[in-house]
């Protein structure tokens, strides 16, 4: 009778060996699935890293879009501004000119000893 229950023993160690195997390959699997999951946890916070940083790229390349939209928008002023300025200037210096040439041209003009038409011969 010993070796039936010794037989039924190792049978039952078998069982519980053989269910020890399943829940080490079952942890295993677990184990696995945490790592992976960990993983894409891990390259999810790097891509929402990345995503905070294009904003703040993009904040910043925006701001300095601006900026030069800016400078290029009061250059731009400050050019209008100099050519009115030079425009005047032009304008104004050839009205003195005309002024002073007609009033040269007057001058010589009342200056100028008239002459008597030539003579028809005949």
């Amino acid at each position: 009778m010993e070796k039936l229950q010794a037989a039924a023993e190792i049978r039952k160690l078998a069982r519980q060996y053989e269910a020890m195997v399943a829940a080490a390959d079952t942890l295993e699997k677990v184990g696995s699935l945490e790592q992976a999951q960990a993983e894409g946890q891990r390259k999810l916070d790097l891509i929402r890293a990345s995503i905070v940083e294009a904003g703040k790229d993009e904040v910043i390349a925006k701001a300095g879009l601006e900026s030069v939209r800016e400078t290029w928008r009061l250059e731009r002023e400050e050019q209008k501004a100099a050519m009115s300025s030079m425009r005047s200037e032009a304008n104004k210096a050839f009205a003195e000119m005309k002024a002073a040439a007609e009033g040269q041209a007057a001058t010589l003009k009342a200056q100028a000893v008239p002459r008597s038409p030539p003579r028809m011969p005949g």
